[in-house]
């Protein structure tokens, strides 16, 4: 399960600064051949100590180069070093240098990137005369700040093909971009990450309005609050787009809204809401009447923070929701007033230390005024301790010698390079509880290493590492050159960059210098003019080279046809439909819920509608098809149910579903059994990479009164998760949760895998999503059992 958004870009970015002596920093920029950079405009800010203090004062460094190339920003934090500057050259291009200490000659990084922007309507016909330009760009420091600054881009109009090309963006930067096309609503605060030159396809679409009356007791509501969401696809995710109107006099309000599948609540003063309505699809000149709100008493919703090992009140933990924020107290307890439905807890910070995206804390659950348990919050030691500020320490082979270039690595994807005295140093503050582990091309670490309070961290690369071979060939058979294929590592429910190579004339790639001791690996392949496609659950033997098998991806030129209905069978409309084995590749359903896409792939492609919340939907087709239907699914969250760790509570329930293979138990098998319950999907990456993993817990207590039980959640059809079980020939019980009676009910889901242990007498002993720690649970009862 990654968590991974744009947001954590500027939430680390703030890091808490100390106070020390100012003075001037003085720099010098040159190019890449060493001449002198200048009358460019060189930029640096941040905020001075935000984590403390959320109100502290903006700072501002603004200077333009001599005509040598040096610059000087006056009462500049030393601490802060290194900083990575944006610079503006005076034909308005913009480029990043990177100052590592005060006196330094600087060469401007000359990378740059394009972005393709193709505007089309409803209809996906092209849209010319739009304006698409370059709002904002987000510059990031290797000291973990970054900085928002305006490139100062023209407008670019679209041609008659839809399409506008923002040349010369600095790499390796975030961009949010606006398009102002005439008749549509402008389109602000769109995201896009720029590693390489990129192709966009972006929607307009006119608005619809929406009416009805907002009633308290039967009542009409005068200045009642009424707020639409229209949920818009964008890189691969959902954000919201919002609109909201007050009602009149005879309680009725009539606002307008982007179409697309849209949220409507209500709300009068700080006590009184409605149960949302959901998931209404509207297209454009869709226009709706009728949508009627009833406001009724929002409901306390309770709980409290506690150390997970000691299970003591945590103090001054950042707890939120929507919009509103509570500090816990000595007691920990916190207490939201929220309307009934879905809600989603964040535990973000804890005293004066931001946690790290990979420890951020969500409890997700709904509630109303019948169902509303007070939650437990349980926040890991680890997680509270300070942060380390400068990890850093050697790294040297089996004879006690550096070893020059190896990489550390830290399971947030960030990584460290050693110098030729084996020596490597994190720039960054990096938080307690993260694992790092050390590899070269031809050595590895034996075992990870887990931060808690020390700042250093030697390794010794005593073991052989291992290597990943193999060809990408097209739908023909032929080699493909040019393709990248990345190796993404798995461990702890987390999938992070690992290495990358390029295919040659011959379709080969070979990525070295691969960590054996990580459960599994997944191998992602791109090219330009092809689908993607990838290698799931690659288990690497210490100093093994694993050839892979040939990896087939289909040239982008087919087309697809299909619809999508709504769970009651009735048109979805302005749904956005993705195709997964094509990058940024989506269309719209428009008034009948219908779609067309182009410059789909050959072969098998996989569509999914992603999920708002409160419906997703899925299929499997081939490039050419055209009659795909994709049928939406509601979420089966009921009021009461609440996401959370359940360690220390009574296991619910296990009702079985249909089983995936020959190993079956039944309810009566569990009494008075440990069981380890493995929540997964085959569309779950970390899922099928844990799988062996569990299916050696089940092989070493087979026989021991231990249950190991496999659950498949609901998103896939039953033969195809079967046929999955079937050839990789695990042999543990598996079965399908039809009807969510686990998932939803007794068991529900933080995100998977998930894994519980439960013991003898019906206690949750671990909630976690590793298997390593459930089999640590695991063995602790079968110890305390034999005693």
């Amino acid at each position: 399960m990654v968590k991974a958004r744009l947001s954590m870009v500027l939430v680390s970015s703030f890091l808490s600064i100390c106070a020390i002596a100012q003075s001037d920093l003085h720099a010098k920029l040159v190019d890449k051949n060493g001449a002198p950079v200048v009358g460019a405009k060189v930029d640096y800010r941040f905020y001075d100590n935000a984590e403390k203090d959320p109100k502290s004062r903006f700072k501002m460094f603004t200077a333009k180069t001599e005509p040598d190339g040096s610059f000087t920003f006056q009462s500049f934090q030393a601490s802060t070093l290194p900083i990575t500057v944006a610079v503006q050259f005076p034909n308005g291009n913009m480029r990043r240098a990177t100052i590592k200490s005060d006196g330094e000659t600087a060469v401007v990084d000359d990378k740059s990137f394009a972005l393709t922007v193709k505007i089309v309507d409803a209809k996906r016909q092209p849209v010319s005369g739009a304006l698409v330009s370059i709002d904002q760009m987000i510059i990031t420091s290797p000291n973990g700040r970054g900085f928002m600054i305006s490139p100062g881009n023209k407008p670019v109009p679209t041609n008659v093909s839809g399409i506008a090309k923002i040349l010369d963006i600095a790499a390796d930067t975030a961009v949010y971009y606006k398009v102002d096309a005439k008749g549509y609503p402008a389109l602000t605060d769109q995201t896009q990450n720029l590693k390489a030159d990129e192709s966009i396809t972006v929607s307009v679409l006119h608005p619809v309005t929406l009416a009805g009356v907002v009633t308290r007791n039967g009542q009409p509501v005068q200045g009642a609050q009424v707020n639409a969401t229209t949920f818009v696809y964008h890189d691969n995710g959902f954000f919201g787009k919002g609109a909201s109107a007050q009602t009149g006099a005879d309680g009725r309000y009539e606002l307008t809204a982007a179409p697309g599948m849209i949220d409507l609540t209500a709300t009068k003063g700080n006590d009184l809401c409605c149960v949302p309505l959901k998931g209404i699809h509207t297209a454009e000149g869709n226009d709706l009447d009728g949508l009627n709100l009833a406001l009724i008493p929002k409901v306390n919703l309770t709980g409290k923070i506690l150390e997970k090992e000691s299970r003591a009140p945590v103090k001054g933990a950042l707890v939120r929701l929507g919009g509103q924020e509570i500090t816990t107290g000595a007691d920990g307890v916190f207490k939201f007033a929220v309307q009934p439905g879905d809600f989603q807890i964040q535990v973000p910070k804890i005293g004066d230390q931001t946690l790290e995206w990979t420890d951020q804390i969500d409890v997700n659950g709904a509630v109303d005024e019948a169902h509303n348990p007070p939650i437990t919050i349980f926040v890991p030691k680890a997680t509270m301790l300070p942060p380390l500020q400068k990890i850093h320490g050697t790294v040297k082979d089996g004879n006690g010698k550096p070893v020059a270039g190896a990489d550390v690595w830290i399971f947030t994807g960030d990584h460290a390079t050693t110098d030729d005295a084996g020596h490597y140093e994190f720039l960054k503050p990096l938080n307690p509880g993260q694992k790092l582990f050390a590899v070269s091309k031809t050595a590895t670490c034996a075992a990870m290493a887990t931060l808690m309070d020390k700042d250093q961290v030697d390794f010794v690369l005593n073991t052989p590492a291992s290597v990943l071979t193999g060809k990408i060939v097209d739908d023909a058979g032929t080699p493909v050159a040019n393709a990248k294929v990345a190796a993404m590592g798995a461990r702890d429910n987390f999938v992070f960059p690992y290495g990358s190579a390029t295919t040659d004339a011959s379709g080969t790639y070979t990525i070295d210098g691969v960590f054996s001791g990580m459960p599994g690996y997944m191998l992602q392949v791109s090219c330009n003019g092809y689908g993607g496609n990838q290698a799931n659950d690659l288990s690497v033997k210490v100093g093994e080279t694993l050839k892979v098998n040939d990896l087939m991806i289909g040239r982008a030129d087919a087309t697809l046809h299909g619809k999508v209905l709504e769970p009651d069978g009735k048109p979805a409309k302005s749904i956005p439909v993705q195709c997964t084995t094509a990058h940024n590749l989506v269309a719209t359903t428009d008034e009948k819920g219908e779609f067309a896409m182009t410059g789909v792939p050959r072969g098998n492609v996989f569509l999914y509608v992603p999920s708002t919340g409160d419906e997703f939907g899925s299929a499997s087709a081939k490039g050419g098809q055209q009659d795909v239907v994709i049928k939406l699914e509601k979420s089966q969250r009921n009021a009461g149910q609440i996401e959370q760790d359940m360690g220390g509570q009574k296991a619910g329930e296990i009702k079985f579903g249909e089983w995936l293979n020959g190993t079956k138990v039944s309810p009566a098998d569990l009494k008075g059994k440990i069981v380890v319950l493995d929540m997964w999907a085959i569309w779950c990456h970390p899922c099928v990479m844990a799988m062996p993993q569990v299916q050696a817990l089940y092989n070493k207590y087979k026989g021991q009164n231990v249950v190991v039980l496999g659950v498949h959640m609901l998103g896939t059809p039953f033969d195809k998760a079967k046929a999955f079980v079937d050839k990789k020939g695990f042999t543990y019980p598996l079965f399908m949760d039809y009807d969510g009676a686990v998932d939803y009910t007794n068991f529900p889901a933080k995100g998977i895998p998930q894994i519980y242990v439960i013991a003898p007498d019906g206690t949750i002993t671990c909630d976690t999503h590793d298997v390593s720690e459930a089999a640590d649970a695991v063995e602790a009862l079968v110890k305390k059992r034999s005693k």
